[in-house]
């Protein structure tokens, strides 16, 4: 019998060892979890300073872009250009128009890319704090396995991509338009 109850004893801690580890990887999971939401959170805070220094960027160039074109206008409605030299403010509207579209269009292709980034990581963000949650509350999630499938509110909003995708080439279509229009104004004016 006491051969017997050594084995029942020794079953028993077994149980009690697999309890442990079982807990022990439960709080090791949640630590790991919440390490990666602090990353993501100086991830998001990075992102978010990037995405504004594009837009501020992007503001300063538009910015200059309008006055060097609104310089051009004003230089092709005085009196000193006549029709022969309608080529000069054509030209260096031209010029402005094609450099400013390049560097609009890399900005705006760095900030779509970013933002949605950024979206991306908010939706991670959100779902890890969801199993730091149901964790808390239920103790391990899914009876003890780790949830790693992505869910539909990790996926980003895409009205919200084709909202911003829209107004950031619709500001490119802007500045072209006006670059059409400063270039044939070269020539309707002083000719």
């Amino acid at each position: 019998m006491s051969t017997a109850t050594h084995q029942a004893q020794t079953g028993d801690d077994d149980h009690n060892g697999a309890d442990s580890t079982l807990s022990n990887s439960s709080t090791s999971s949640k630590s790991s979890t919440e390490k990666e939401v602090e990353e993501l959170k100086e991830i998001n805070k990075k992102q978010e300073k990037r995405i504004s220094n594009l837009e501020s960027k992007a503001l300063q160039d538009m910015n200059r872009y309008f006055v060097v074109q609104g310089v051009i206008l004003s230089s092709i409605s005085a009196s000193t250009f006549k029709c022969q030299n309608w080529w000069i403010p054509f030209v260096l509207s031209l010029l402005t128009g094609f450099l400013n579209s390049v560097n609009l269009y890399r900005n705006t292709d760095e900030f779509l890319k970013c933002s949605e980034e950024l979206d991306q990581n908010m939706a991670d963000l959100n779902s890890k704090k969801r199993i730091i949650k149901s964790t808390n509350i239920q103790g391990m999630p899914n009876n003890g396995q780790a949830t790693t499938g992505i869910s539909q509110d990790q996926k980003a909003d895409s009205h919200v991509q084709r909202k911003r995708w829209l107004f950031s080439y619709l500001n490119f279509i802007v500045c072209t338009a006006t670059t059409i229009f400063i270039c044939v104004s070269c020539y309707l004016i002083k000719c």
